[in-house]
């Protein structure tokens, strides 16, 4: 739209401007096993969407994402390095409402098999976490479990046994951030530690039946299935007292 003569809906002084929609996508294959892929997405203006809306979807957008990885991934491994970054795309909120960007990330996750009915694999992952005017720093987060799978074509049971660990740098100065992890937002800062971590076990069960019977009606043949399903899951409550709730990544 190089000459917009109509009046935005939203908040942006818009009239007589350029207004424009950038959406690209990439998809790449690099050597075996490997990709990169990659989307950049961009609006002139945060009322762009409001007013024209979007093709694509009938459901309000409030941010665009943007971002580039390289993954790849072998028999029993997947990893991928890459960014993450937002656009704030809702006129009546201000880029504080964005998530943080990924600047940068790195995933790492494997799952081999031990015996016949028990595997053990690892989730791992890596993060810089960046947000103008809000606590900045660095996540790690290791995951490694055990599980195991037991049944038929009847019944199955399926217990994990895992522990996570969760460690944060955060930048300096993150004693001057409030509550919501925001520059000034409080008098009282909750960041009293650099690096606060938190390690704590998960154990589930996953169990289940399968019934199943032939019917008919009005003269097809069916199949009448009912399949009863428990699950149970338990993760200790654990209070690091410097964790962000609401603005931090969790």
């Amino acid at each position: 739209m190089p000459d917009d003569r109509g009046e935005s809906d939203g908040l942006a002084n818009t009239h007589g401007k350029s207004r424009h929609l950038v959406n690209f996508s990439d998809r790449t294959a690099l050597w075996d096993g490997w990709r990169f892929t990659g989307t950049y997405n961009h609006v002139s203006d945060s009322s762009y969407l409001y007013d024209y809306g979007n093709a694509m979807s009938h459901s309000p957008i409030y941010n665009l994402r943007s971002g580039a990885a390289i993954s790849g991934g072998g028999k029993w491994w997947n990893a991928s390095f890459g960014a993450t970054t937002y656009q704030n795309t809702n006129p009546f909120a201000t880029d504080s409402s964005l998530p943080y960007r990924q600047l940068p990330y790195a995933l790492f996750s494997m799952e081999a098999p031990l015996t016949r009915r028990l595997q053990a694999g690892v989730d791992t992952s890596a993060v810089m976490f960046r947000k103008a005017g809000y606590v900045e720093g660095q996540r790690e987060d290791l995951y490694p479990y055990l599980t195991a799978d037991f049944g038929n074509a009847a019944w199955f049971v399926r217990p994990r046994l895992a522990w996570r660990y969760t460690a944060y740098q955060l930048n300096d100065g993150y004693q001057n951030y409030g509550r919501y992890g925001r520059l000034g937002s409080t008098a009282v800062s909750p960041f009293t530690e650099k690096s606060p971590s938190r390690s704590l076990p998960i154990v589930s069960l996953d169990s289940g039946l399968m019934f199943d019977r032939g019917t008919s009606l009005f003269g097809t043949h069916y199949t009448q299935t009912l399949e009863p399903r428990l699950y149970y899951l338990y993760v200790p409550y654990r209070n690091t007292r410097t964790t962000c709730h609401c603005s931090t990544p969790t």
